[in-house]
């Protein structure tokens, strides 16, 4: 209980300083030249259009879904660059979240806690936490979906909690295929083998 109670303490200190770190100062510095202001600028056409699904005058190549959680944001906090970065922080400290109960579950809290610690410190993550991108939206809604498929292999539970996990899952992949296009398609395929090796017999 005491060893538990400590990794507990750990892990909030350690995440309540990785929220401060990724919210400090993230709408001092302007939107990069091409991906974040492209984003903003096609989430602002949404709103000054008020078309949530066709606000584009062109056939566009990207699923509109990657659009509207910047969209929202604007809409709440106003059209300034913490706005624009705030999904990305946001999902940033879920991925982590559910990257730590994912962890715990295949190994166990010491290596959740390493897990989250290197990937927070890695400076790619840190750059896309504070960015103004749909990429983190995408990572957070496959790790959930994987999150999902393991406690179906971990628990036993009803079928009616393992029929919901499973629609969880795939709602998750779902939703990843509406921020990301095609690229859904990968860890779709990747989890294929998880899934065939786990199934009720």
């Amino acid at each position: 209980y005491s060893s538990n109670y400590y990794t507990f303490i750990l892990f909030s200190f350690y995440y309540i300083f990785i929220n401060l770190f990724f919210f400090y100062d993230s709408e001092q510095h302007s939107l990069a030249a091409h991906d974040e202001g492209l984003y903003s600028r096609r989430s602002r056409t949404i709103l000054e259009n008020n078309n949530w699904f066709n606000p584009f005058t062109q056939p566009h190549h990207k699923t509109i879904g990657s659009y509207w959680i910047i969209s929202i944001s604007i809409k709440l906090f106003g059209n300034n660059e913490f706005a624009a970065r705030l999904p990305s922080l946001i999902f940033s400290l879920l991925s982590l979240l559910v990257l730590f109960l994912i962890s715990q579950k295949i190994y166990n809290r010491r290596v959740s806690i390493i897990s989250i610690v290197i990937l927070s410190s890695t400076p790619i993550w840190i750059q896309y936490s504070r960015y103004a991108s749909p990429d983190l939206q995408f990572v957070f809604c496959v790790l959930l979906s994987m999150y999902c498929l393991i406690l179906i292999n971990n628990q036993k539970k009803s079928l009616i909690f393992n029929n919901l996990l499973y629609f969880m899952s795939g709602f998750m992949i779902s939703i990843a295929f509406f921020v990301r296009s095609f690229m859904a398609f990968l860890p779709f395929i990747g989890l294929i083998p998880y899934v065939y090796n786990n199934k009720p017999k």
